[in-house]
């Protein structure tokens, strides 16, 4: 008998998208799962919507509680999985059929405890679906350390989002999202030091929402950078507490976050002068701690970060003029 997989999505005033979502996974050629709506004190027909999907499918659950955001709903939603993987999808996102069938046999066939794929960036809710590439058969496999290494120093293949990964159950054992905007980025780490292997394909089956107006697209605001803040440094502690060999990747990504940070409020309306200088003054902290010898990159990487870092450092201002990366 198949292995049941939990997928839990959290639901906020997702009316025009929650129906579209949950249908790319009832679609799923993979049969056992259970899919847990979780309704986080939404003030449209968020409810209706998704109790009425539970009337017409027996594998569709929904709780309903009060508003306390993203990383509650998807605690709720943990406590709540009876499936031997977890599994996390956004309201606003959409799935391929063959996801789930796929990264099951990703998991088994390589004896991993989080199997990784590819997303596709659905911008504007243009839904061209057609567009995402399935067609890379290449299986990657990482320990857990490297694993995280790769999400702190690359995240060409590994991200920081829970909702482009299968999970076996266990991995969350000890483990729940935590109040802060960047939530997924404060947990992913912690799940992957605790694998014995991650694998990862390129095949895009995950397409996420990008669109104005959405949480990750919203105006930069002092709550994300208290968050940036709190996050990039309680990874620093728990890995010196758990594995210093992790720690120097810790700085990086604290200095390459800081860097994304600060290009975001530049790009903000809002007055966000407070803001650039606590960003600087969190990048200033590690700086002269991070030793790129202890990082593993190409050469050329190598390099191009260290000059970047330097006119950060300095000249924070200059170095997003040259870089001019559209950040959506």
């Amino acid at each position: 008998m198949l292995k049941k997989i939990s997928v839990i999505i959290p639901v906020y005033n997702a009316e025009k998208d929650i129906y579209n979502c949950v249908e790319s996974i009832i679609n799923q050629d993979y049969t056992n799962i259970e899919i847990i709506l979780v309704n986080d004190g939404s003030k449209d027909n968020s409810l209706q919507i998704c109790n009425s999907i539970a009337e017409k499918h027996s594998n569709v659950i929904v709780i309903d509680k009060e508003n306390e955001g993203c990383f509650s709903a998807r605690n709720v939603g943990l406590k709540k999985a009876t499936g031997s993987y977890i599994a996390f999808v956004d309201s606003d996102d959409y799935i391929l059929p063959m996801m789930y069938k796929e990264l099951v046999k990703i998991l088994e066939d390589t004896n991993s405890d989080i199997a990784c794929c590819g997303r596709y960036r659905n911008i504007n809710n243009k839904n061209d679906f057609s567009k995402m590439n399935i067609t890379d058969n290449r299986i990657f496999q990482f320990s857990g350390v490297d694993a995280t290494k790769h999400l702190f120093s690359d995240t060409t293949m590994i991200k920081p989002a829970v909702w482009d990964k299968l999970y076996k159950k266990e991995i969350f054992s000890l483990e729940k999202f935590s109040n802060t905007f960047f939530e997924d980025a404060d947990l992913t780490y912690k799940l992957l030091i605790k694998a014995n292997k991650v694998a990862v394909t390129r095949k895009q089956f995950y397409a996420y929402s990008v669109r104005k107006g959405t949480k990750t697209t919203i105006p930069w605001n002092m709550i994300k950078t208290k968050s940036y803040i709190e996050i990039t440094n309680n990874a620093i502690k728990f890995l010196e507490e758990n594995n210093i060999e992790l720690v120097q990747y810790a700085y990086y990504w604290l200095i390459q976050f800081g860097i994304e940070a600060y290009e975001r409020c530049l790009m903000s309306n809002y007055d966000t002068k407070e803001d650039l200088n606590l960003i600087k003054k969190n990048v200033k902290s590690y700086y002269y701690k991070l030793k790129f010898s202890k990082i593993s990159m190409s050469f050329n990487k190598k390099v191009k970060k260290i000059f970047e870092f330097f006119i950060f450092r300095y000249f924070p201002g200059i170095l997003c003029k040259l870089k001019k990366k559209e950040l959506i």
